[in-house]
């Protein structure tokens, strides 16, 4: 699942999987698990400078959609942030998760399972902040 835009889908296959150590998944019910066990986010803007920055939130930053097949699909969607100054800034997002979740679309644990606590989900992405230009009068 690792690093990527922030978007989960889930329950691609139906069946039981069994996966190493004894865990199991129903891949049916996998979206309600990931649910049921995410806890929230925290997006850190220019993660290693003094500028750095960290917010948190629950999990009311999931948006619920539904895609092709009337798959399931979770979204993450934050409230506003405050402002920056102009300048490179960089953001990291990462999830928080009760327990171990497993997606239920494969057996390898690594790929397949997010673990529980925070885990870093996206990489760090930068993006530059422009001044606003000043509109013409007309």
């Amino acid at each position: 699942m690792g690093s990527g835009p922030a978007q989960l889908g889930h329950g691609r296959r139906r069946g039981h999987r069994r996966l190493s150590g004894g865990v199991h998944t129903l891949a049916a019910k996998a979206f309600d698990d990931f649910l049921l066990k995410f806890v929230g986010s925290r997006i850190t803007r220019d993660i290693g400078t003094p500028q750095e920055r960290s917010y948190s939130f629950g999990p009311e930053v999931l948006r619920l959609v539904t895609i092709e097949e009337g798959l399931p699909f979770a979204n993450f969607a934050s409230p506003a942030l405050p402002g920056l100054r102009p300048g490179a800034h960089t953001t990291t997002v990462f999830f928080r998760m009760a327990l171990e979740h497993c997606d239920g679309a494969g057996i390898v644990r690594e790929e397949n399972c997010l673990p529980a606590g925070e885990i870093q989900y996206t990489g760090n992405t930068p993006f530059e902040v422009v001044k606003k230009r000043a509109s013409a009068a007309g």
